[in-house]
């Protein structure tokens, strides 16, 4: 039975590697593998010298003939052991006229090295190795240096390939020899990785981005590819054998192709590298700009690793990427890692039809440095009880309202028997997203003065109970203000006509000085600029930039003017929020994600202020130099 973790479709086949010798050239040549393509529903493959073998209704085949040739025991898996087909089933493994019991009924990797039988099996549903000398009947168990599922590789003549993976997708291999029985060098790293084979000193991944990645074992250096048609998606094993590749894809088909991989010259290929964490192109997504690019003859490869991998790929100046998604919390617009993209006009021509405030968003000190891929409002806006607010005959504030504005309102709901909201209108993180300025002054524009306002406006709307507390709110009692943020929602009654906006009642958050404490999120496709390829990388910007990629008016994401319009002649209501969404994008900029450490301590002394076990200076000081600290280091 197969073993998978469940969303990481990566089986691994094993490579014709014999027992008691490495592979030469002039062994892999002495036949050729024809193109091909065997419909036959397999569970499993092998490739023995010229033969190709497969598992189907536990029986083996081979691709030349329909009749089986095996059937003595159920079969689930099998495996090249040098010029013989080796075959597990029920605990034992049949080579040739040979029978070894191996100890366990259930498999999920299975290779033959040096006389030696290695698979993985499972133990309270932690992988384990497990080995067998076929010289002398040892049989031993290993754990694996690390990873949530395993699977093994032939690599040399006395040694194999560990290839783990963790519960995030990342895999790293390292050789371990059959000899010794002990690990060896560390091979590579990498992530999603959905099948893997190695082949002479070259070390082949295919990754779940539809790239290949290629590793030189002798000298460390590797390219990417893009893969042939059938081999980039759906692949459950791959081997390589007279210089083609063998594989078997999900649905049991198995494919020959000789050449696997596609033209990687730089006037075609457009490489995007994202954090795999936090990135942006999903599979549906990235299939659908693939789609749209071949009518231009360009392909897109996505390469996915952790931010901190990004930025040391920036740092150094690599070339081996063209694009890259960085978010507001992470881009650093005073390091230009990036291309200004002001001369590409096919980029600025599709700026002209969006909304005066995206072009903003994504220009600093006059350089388009980016363009927006994602952005949400949501969190910049706050929702309202409008029929309360009508039944008590009040308005709202204007857009600039500050805490005393908030303080006054809550007083007047308290005297009618409601309540302003239930939540702390400004958090203390929202401090420093508003006064640290790290991209043009580099500090805190504000000298402590609007801090201690602050604490000063919380204490108050805590100690006169003038936020809602379900334990000790008055019976009846209704809340202005129902949550921290209210997204824009647009109703799709019917796809042919323009977009129905539901009936939400949205408006600004109060601010510390009259400015909007913006806390929209933002994606940005930004350019290399040490890309080998920009004009092609334009064109994918381009076409990323295009309404059906960026334009999600059910989540109130409305970049187009056009669009914006046909909302606008919806009714008043949609025509107000459109104002108040254009309003927050006017605010909107990329925002840095401060030291999490630092916001807890600032928000450990306020509730020490509150809780009145400190006072307004001591507490506001703290804070305050704690917050400098972020600027002077």
């Amino acid at each position: 039975m197969k073993r998978f973790i469940s969303f990481v479709l990566m089986i691994f086949l094993l490579l014709s590697i014999f027992p008691s010798c490495t592979v030469s050239s002039e062994t892999s040549v002495e036949y050729t593998f024809p193109n091909a393509e065997y419909a036959v529903n397999a569970a499993d493959m092998a490739v023995v010298r010229d033969k190709i073998y497969y598992v189907l209704d536990e029986k083996v085949y081979e691709t030349a003939s329909a009749l089986p040739v095996f059937e003595e025991f159920p079969v689930s898996r099998i495996a090249a052991a040098g010029d013989e087909l080796a075959m597990f089933g029920g605990g034992q493994v049949k080579i040739g006229e040979r029978l070894y019991h191996i100890g366990n009924d259930e498999i999920a990797s299975f290779v033959v090295v040096n006389n030696t039988i290695c698979w993985v099996y499972y133990e309270n549903t932690h992988p384990k190795l497990g080995f067998y000398n076929m010289n002398n009947d040892n049989r031993i168990s290993l754990t694996p240096l690390d990873g949530a599922d395993c699977r093994l590789i032939p690599f040399t003549d006395t040694s194999i390939l560990v290839c783990c993976y963790k519960i995030s997708g990342e895999m790293y291999t390292y050789e371990f020899n059959t000899l010794s029985m002990k690990p060896g060098m560390f091979v590579t790293e990498e992530v999603f990785v959905s099948a893997a084979a190695a082949e002479e000193d070259t070390f082949i991944t295919l990754l779940s981005t539809g790239l290949v990645n290629i590793r030189h074992l002798a000298d460390g250096s590797e390219e990417k590819r893009n893969p042939c048609k059938e081999l980039s998606k759906d692949v459950e094993k791959l081997y390589f054998a007279a210089n083609s590749a063998v594989f078997l894809t999900e649905n049991g088909t198995i494919y020959v192709r000789k050449n696997y991989v596609r033209s990687v010259e730089p006037d075609n290929t457009v490489v995007i590298l994202q954090d795999k964490e936090n990135g942006y192109f999903g599979e549906f997504g990235l299939e659908k700009l693939r789609t749209a690019l071949e009518e231009q003859g360009l392909e897109v490869a996505l390469n996915e690793c952790s931010n901190e991998k990004v930025h040391q790929k920036q740092l150094a100046g690599d070339n081996d990427y063209d694009l890259y998604v960085s978010d507001g919390y992470s881009i650093v617009l005073d390091l230009p890692y990036y291309e200004p993209l002001n001369e590409y006009t096919v980029i600025t021509d599709r700026f002209d039809l969006m909304y005066d405030e995206i072009r903003d968003i994504c220009t600093f000190e006059e350089q388009i440095y980016g363009v927006l891929l994602n952005l949400q409002v949501q969190n910049s806006l706050w929702s309202y009880n409008a029929e309360l607010l009508n039944e008590l005959g009040m308005t709202l504030p204007d857009s600039s309202w500050t805490l005393e504005d908030y303080y006054e309102l809550a007083v007047k709901l308290r005297a009618q028997g409601h309540y302003i909201s239930k939540f702390t209108p400004l958090f203390i993180g929202d401090y420093l997203h508003v006064f640290g300025d790290l991209y043009e002054t580099e500090s805190l524009t504000d000298d402590g003065t609007i801090l201690r306002e602050y604490l000063e406006m919380m204490k108050k709307l805590q100690d006169e109970g003038l936020l809602y507390e379900k334990e000790t709110a008055e019976k009846g009692a209704q809340i202005l203000f129902g949550s921290s943020s209210a997204p824009f929602r647009f109703d799709y009654n019917d796809p042919d006509i323009a977009p129905q906006l539901m009936l939400y009642d949205v408006w600004y958050p109060v601010t510390f000085d009259g400015r909007m404490a913006d806390m929209t999120i933002i994606k940005f496709l930004q350019m290399n600029k040490h890309s080998r390829n920009k004009e092609n990388a334009a064109l994918v910007i381009a076409e990323c930039m295009k309404p059906e990629y960026v334009e999600r008016l059910e989540l109130g994401e409305v970049f187009y003017k056009e669009s914006g319009e046909a909302i606008r002649s919806i009714n008043k209501k949609a025509e107000t929020n459109l104002v108040i969404y254009l309003n927050v994008l006017a605010n909107s900029r990329p925002w840095y994600i401060f030291d999490r450490t630092t916001t807890q301590f600032m928000s450990e002394e306020a509730e020490k202020y509150y809780n009145n076990e400190q006072d307004l200076e001591q507490t506001a000081a703290r804070i305050y130099e704690r917050a400098k600290m972020l600027f002077d280091e």
